[in-house]
């Protein structure tokens, strides 16, 4: 007898349970960890079962990212509105960026790192990084608005990104070996990014103190 359908919200709940069940097991025991047949036994289900609810081990990964950029998403938000001034406002965005990746290494690389899905086979995962850019195109076109800043929103951010995504890769990797560390780089990656931004990070001021101030 074949198995009765799944309800929308019947699928959902497991999708949401499975993803959740990959994602602490990626952040325990490294990507390579993740596969459907362990996600399986970790929620004590038959090793075919997730098969029910993703297709592949891509789309189960799709599923983690787009969770993972939720979080994100709102990390920066949650930033942004501790400013008024819609450069400052920039400028925490940005700072977050840093402070998530540092919060959250694990989860940093698994969004950004160089193995990624295609992007537009996954609906959710594509919607969930729109989500987080549009936001960061948005404040800074808010920044551009109000004479804050010059250019384009959607090139400044690709610039920015570049530059705070550079920097996080060089730290993770070890690479700052030259005499300078990752804290003390922040600050000149904003300056040369926002210089006008009023809120200028004090030498004696860390990362979390300012996102606090």
């Amino acid at each position: 007898m074949a198995r009765p359908a799944l309800s929308d919200a019947q699928l959902a709940r497991q999708r949401r349970r499975l993803t959740a069940a990959a994602l602490d097991l990626y952040r325990t025991r490294g990507y390579e960890a993740v596969t459907l047949r362990r996600v399986a036994t970790r929620v004590r289900m038959s090793h075919v079962t997730p098969y029910r609810y993703f297709e592949s081990k891509d789309e189960l990964l799709a599923a983690m990212k787009a969770d993972v950029f939720a979080k994100f998403a709102e990390h920066m938000r949650v930033a942004a509105e501790s400013a008024v001034r819609p450069i400052d406002r920039l400028r925490r965005l940005y700072l977050s960026v840093f402070d998530f990746a540092r919060r959250h290494p694990a989860d940093y690389r698994l969004i950004f790192s160089l193995r990624q899905p295609l992007i537009a086979r996954y609906p959710l995962l594509r919607a969930a990084w729109k989500d987080a850019a549009d936001f960061v195109i948005l404040t800074c076109q808010q920044a551009i608005d109000a004479g804050q800043l010059q250019g384009d929103a959607t090139t400044w951010v690709h610039v920015a990104w570049s530059s705070i995504h550079g920097l996080l890769s060089l730290h993770v990797a070890n690479l700052l070996i030259l005499g300078r560390d990752f804290e003390s780089l922040i600050e000149p990656v904003m300056q040369t990014l926002l210089p006008d931004a009023t809120c200028s990070r004090r030498p004696s001021v860390t990362l979390n103190e300012e996102l606090r101030e």
